[in-house]
Formats: C-alpha cells, sequence, structure tokens
C-alpha cells in the first residue's frame, strides 16, 4: 500500500511540473507579444480619426531629414528606451516585468502599411491611453515629431 501512495504522489508531481511548464510558456509569449497583438486599432480617440488620418508629413524625405530624425530618437526622445536601436520594441525600458504593453515594433510591415503618417504624429505628440507611451507634446517641437515620423517609417524598409 505504501508503494501505491508513492506512485500517485510522483504522479501527481509530474503533472502539476507539466501544468506549471504550460502556464509559465503561456506567461512569456503573452508578454512577448502583448503589444503586438491590436496593430488594426488607432490609437487616436475616434472623434479626431478622420481628421488625423489626412495629415500629410510636410518634411521631405531626405538622407538629412532621417539623420535627424535619427538623433531625436535616439537622444532628445529617449524613443530607443522603450523601441530600441533596431525599432523593433526591444528597448532596455520595455522589457517585462513592466506590465504595459510591450513597445511598438517599428519593424511590423503590417503595422507600417495601416497607420498613417498623421496617426504616428499624434500618438507621438499625445501619448498613447493604456500604454507606456507618453505625451511628448511640449517636449518635441512639430517639426522634430516629423523627423521622428520619418525615421520611424525608415525601420519599415529595412
Amino acid at each position: 500500500m505504501v508503494g501505491y501512495s508513492a506512485y500517485k504522489l510522483e504522479a501527481a508531481m509530474f503533472y502539476l511540473r507539466v501544468v506549471t511548464g504550460f502556464i509559465g510558456l503561456a506567461m512569456i509569449a503573452s508578454i512577448t507579444y502583448a503589444g503586438e497583438r491590436v496593430i488594426n486599432k488607432s490609437r487616436v480617440p475616434t472623434g479626431q480619426l478622420s481628421t488625423v488620418k489626412t495629415l500629410k508629413n510636410p518634411l521631405p524625405n531626405t538622407p538629412a531629414t532621417l539623420v535627424k530624425g535619427k538623433i531625436i530618437y535616439e537622444q532628445k526622445g529617449r524613443c530607443i528606451l522603450c523601441h530600441g536601436v533596431k525599432g523593433d520594441g526591444k528597448g532596455s525600458a520595455g522589457v517585462p516585468p513592466d506590465p504595459q504593453p510591450s513597445p511598438r515594433s517599428f519593424r511590423n510591415l503590417e503595422w507600417q502599411k495601416i497607420r498613417t503618417d498623421g496617426e504616428l504624429q499624434w500618438v507621438i505628440s499625445s501619448g498613447s491611453h493604456g500604454s507606456g507611451m507618453h505625451s511628448y507634446d511640449g517636449i518635441l517641437t512639430d517639426e522634430e515629431i516629423w523627423q521622428v515620423v520619418l525615421y520611424i517609417r525608415s525601420f519599415g524598409h529595412q
């Protein structure tokens, strides 16, 4: 009878390890892909979306403008901290256990196609409720924001 109880305990422990392993994998997957689950949903409020979508970047897409955007992305705007040097959303401030959705990957080509420059400008200027993205209004000028938008777009071509 003692052998039977030990067998049941050993089997129960095995199943507990398997279930715990699956739960751990599910948690890792949800953290890893949390920010990319809703790329189709705009972060701009519905009442402003139609106006914001029509905004066009007034700056030319030139190497000089991209360099300026990169400098702002990496330095003054500190976008690099969350979105990473490669624009993949893997910056040092955006890693778990941060409870926010993971930072946006600008390398996601589907996201690049769906979002307009006006939406990007609005999110940088106003922030994104429900995420770690805060407003840069008053921190960056309008011209600097548009430069960053152009630089963000360059990640979609790499």
